[in-house]
């Protein structure tokens, strides 16, 4: 009997602004101090030897293959604009550090207190291709991490050939690199943070009491994080031209699809090989903040989502049979309380500020009880003085609707790919999205058409994309869709026609089109019949809606679904912005921002216009902090001569012209909002020169804020003299063009007086 199927359009639980609030999350992307990447153009490698006869320039490990061509160089006195200018350079990028999340143990139990084992197979499918016998034999995965800890017995037990981690490289040691020392490179990519191991483990782990989604694949181990629990990403790249992997975990928020480590990774799938690279522990502070190897163009990007089960503890209520699940926070639950009755300050959990007005007086008495509420509605202090009122001194939060922060939560969707590599090996840039929608050995005759599913928009979503890959259906699907993603842009940019390849195996198709009103104005191709074997390209058209309030930078998303009448389906992700982006950052910057402060005491530029730049003992130099409400493509912080107009802009801004002095240098570790004048592996010349290329937005806790020590030292390496100047601090809006003036987000300080400059260390 012939398969009905549908082609439907349902708009994703997401609409809504990107100031999502969040936890604060470690992991993090650095500039390197007067470190560039550097890209030739391909056959030009003899220029290797050109750009490492100028003067002040190192070549510190030079990429030859038909993937990146290029070099990784140190430099005090170039920067970006000057080394861009050379001939036959592509692309010129800094050099960043990559930080892992630290890992945090929140709790550890006793045995009797372990709960049976459990899966989240079941959630991906993957339960079903093991109950078929498909384990990834055969299949090869590359974890470009912190090594693999091989000796593990549920990981093989050994290293090398007939083993499960088949092979590797470590390119880093074990040693304090990139902090202190040198690179220790070696042949033993043995794991000593545990972070590429629990990776490992997810992918194809395999023991008594839990198995990975391919236990019988085999791993290769790309060690890149020493003990310090950092990388850089010309390392990166190293790591991933020289044996181009599968899988990594790293990163922090970026955003941006241009830079370095996103490009090579993207090519690397333009090659044929299967990347998936986590998007971040970050997806609580909203879109556009993925990591940068994950924003590739065509990399396979992946995160958490909720799981239908989560293990818990119970808590049982003596005065009735009801159980609630507890999953226990960092500290422990307080011996003193023990035997007090929990008392809930309502019964209606789908209350959304519960505890967040006053009570009245009387209403409760909480005086040797622990108050239970549910979270959300305001912030826990509020909670906490309304309830204190009423005599509590415990407060017992449940939470019934956001999904719980995880460890590595964002890993186990990336091991799901190594299962059709076994069965399938899509591979190629033509067949990219076919990897997670491929047809199956079995085929029949397939019947299709078109049609607008019903749509639902919820205010609070957070998801975007294709959904919860499901591994069984990688494998089994009967029809196969290519497309480049529905990307629509923003109303004044938007991209309203989209096409996508619908193939069968050896059966046929047909389909017609049928609407209904929906917010999201789509039109969908009419009828068509594919015969065996056949494909057909249609066109999917898009009107870009209104939801009002273009100020709120209102997101939607949804899918263009392809569903079979046995409840089968395949789905192309689109989204937009119903909002002119460059109109609504007109201003870049959150309220009360730029703000710029001298010394320690943080004395506002505008009561103190003056520093002396002593760093050694008396402190006195410039701290600039920003809060971007927007990724911006470039970031200038350049001096001009005292009395310096905006109308005298040029692009770019050039020494000597139009009373250009120089752009700043800013400390190199800015970012830890600490400078010690006794560091021995840190002085006033490790810096980075502005301007700065793709600049994250931050978010509340999370990268909340972009901060920069102005020692007074230039991009030239050399340190401004003494004299009155004027300052201009910008960010490029999106869509801007650099050469406009008005197309900047221009902060500019009062007229600046520099008094001095600092010298050697007194300490030697």
């Amino acid at each position: 009997m012939p398969s009905v199927w549908t082609l439907a359009v349902a708009v994703l639980p997401f609409l809504g602004s990107t100031s999502a609030l969040s936890k604060r999350q470690n992991g993090s992307s650095v500039t390197v101090s007067n470190r560039y990447i550097v890209e030739f153009a391909q056959g030009q490698a003899s220029f290797q030897g050109a750009i490492a006869s100028l003067p002040d320039v190192e070549v510190v490990k030079t990429f030859q293959n038909d993937i990146f061509s290029g070099a990784y160089v140190k430099t005090e006195t170039h920067d970006i604009a000057s080394i861009q200018a050379l001939p036959d350079i592509v692309k010129v990028w800094h050099n960043h550090v990559v930080k892992l999340d630290p890992v945090k143990v929140a709790r550890s139990f006793s045995d009797d207190a372990a709960s049976a084992n459990y899966s989240t197979h079941h959630t991906t499918g993957v339960n079903r291709l093991h109950e078929n016998g498909v384990f990834g034999e055969g299949a090869k995965v590359g974890v470009v991490d912190s090594g693999i800890q091989y000796s593990h017995p549920a990981l093989g037990g050994g290293f090398g050939t007939g083993f499960k981690v088949a092979g590797g490289y470590d390119f880093v040691g074990d040693g304090n690199w990139p902090d202190l020392g040198e690179k220790e490179p070696d042949e033993d990519p043995l794991d000593i943070l545990g972070h590429g191991t629990h990776v490992a483990g997810i992918v194809a782990g395999s023991s008594t009491n839990f198995v990975g989604v391919a236990p019988e694949a085999s791993l290769y181990a790309y060690k890149v994080f020493t003990s310090t629990g950092e990388t850089d990403e010309a390392t990166l790249i190293e790591a991933w031209t020289s044996s181009p992997p599968a899988s990594a975990s790293i990163g922090g928020p970026n955003g941006f699809s241009d830079n370095a480590w996103a490009e090579v990774a993207s090519r690397i799938v333009d090659r044929g090989v299967l990347v998936t690279i986590a998007a971040g522990n970050s997806g609580d502070s909203g879109p556009f903040y993925g990591s940068p190897g994950s924003s590739g163009k065509n990399v396979l990007a992946v995160a958490s989502a909720r799981p239908a089960f989560k293990a818990t503890f119970a808590l049982r209520n003596e005065t009735s049979s009801s159980r609630i699940g507890y999953i226990p926070s960092v500290l422990y639950f307080p011996e003193s309380v023990a035997g007090w009755p929990i008392l809930p300050l309502g019964l209606d959990t789908n209350a959304t500020a519960e505890a967040c007005e006053p009570y009245p007086e009387g209403s409760h008495n909480l005086i040797g009880a622990v108050a239970l509420v549910r979270r959300g509605g305001c912030d826990a202090m509020t909670k906490q003085a309304n309830l204190n009122v009423l005599g509590a001194r415990y407060i017992l939060i449940y939470n019934n609707e956001s999904p719980l922060a995880q460890l590595y939560t964002d890993d186990y969707q990336s091991a799901l790919a190594v299962i059709e590599i076994d069965r399938r090996g899509c591979q190629g840039r033509d067949q990219r999205h076919c990897r997670l929608l491929r047809r199956a050995e079995r085929r029949r005759r397939v019947t299709a058409r078109l049609r607008r599913a019903p749509v639902v928009i919820h205010i609070l979503g957070r998801a975007v994309g294709t959904g919860l890959v499901d591994a069984f259906k990688v494998v089994n699907a009967t029809t196969s869709l290519e497309f480049e993603k529905f990307a629509l842009n923003d109303t004044a940019n938007f991209v309203a026609s989209h096409e996508v390849v619908l193939a069968t195996g050896e059966g046929a198709g047909g389909g017609s089109a049928e609407g209904d009103a929906m917010p999201v104005e789509v039109v969908l191709p009419e009828g068509f019949t594919l015969k065996a074997g056949e494909s057909k390209t249609v066109s999917v058209t898009f009107q870009a809606p209104d939801f009002g309030n273009p100020a709120g930078l209102p997101l939607y998303s949804g899918k263009v679904i392809v569903s079979e009448s046995n409840n089968e389906s395949l789905a192309i992700p689109y989204m937009g912005l119903a909002a002119d982006l460059k109109k609504e950052m007109d201003d870049m910057y959150m309220h009360g921002f730029p703000k710029a402060t001298t010394t320690y005491n943080f004395i506002p530029i505008e009561e103190k216009p003056y520093w002396t730049n002593e760093i050694w003992q008396d402190e006195d130099w410039l701290w600039l902090t920003i809060q971007m409400k927007w990724g911006s493509k470039e970031l200038r912080w350049d001096i001009y001569e005292a009395g310096w107009n905006e109308s005298d802009w040029s692009y770019p801004p050039a020494v000597g012209e139009d009373g250009h002095i120089g752009s700043v240098a800013y400390y190199d570790r800015s970012d830890t909002e600490y400078w010690s004048p006794f560091s021995d592996s840190s002085g006033p010349f490790d810096v980075i020169p502005f301007p700065l290329e793709n600049v994250h937005r931050n978010a509340i806790y999370t990268s909340y804020r972009h901060t920069f020590f102005w020692f007074g030292v230039l991009a030239n390496g050399s340190q401004i003299e003494p004299g009155n100047y004027t300052m201009r601090f910008a960010a490029l809006k999106p869509f801007g063009d650099p050469a406009k003036s008005e197309d900047w987000s221009i902060w500019k300080s009062p007229q600046v007086s520099i008094l001095g400059k600092f010298g050697p260390s007194p300490w030697g």
